[in-house]
């Protein structure tokens, strides 16, 4: 899982290929986020966009990695509050060469 932290990644397609090396076929992989974070040190392709455009792009990171299956998002945001969203998918049974 990566808790709040996606927005700070510099290179998500290494991330996102880094840990579907590590973890077992068909194990899940689960990014959660809100709409905050610090400004200073978020990329700025976050900082341009809305909520429903950070779904999409983490999205996006599963699918430009590769080797990602079953990709869901989901919107966790409780009745009244911070908005929550989760975006996860699960590793593939295949093998996939690495990003370099």
């Amino acid at each position: 899982m990566c808790a709040v932290s996606i927005q700070y990644v510099i290179h998500p397609r290494r991330l996102f290929a880094e840990v579907r090396r590590v973890l077992r076929p068909e194990a899940p992989f689960v990014i959660s986020f809100s709409n905050r974070c610090f400004p200073t040190k978020a990329v700025s392709v976050w900082l341009n966009t809305s909520d429903e455009q950070h779904v999409m792009l983490v999205r996006a990171y599963f699918e430009s990695a590769g080797g990602w299956t079953d990709i869901t998002t989901e919107d966790r945001s409780p009745g009244r509050g911070d908005p929550l969203y989760a975006v996860w998918a699960h590793r593939s049974s295949g093998t996939i060469s690495p990003i370099r």
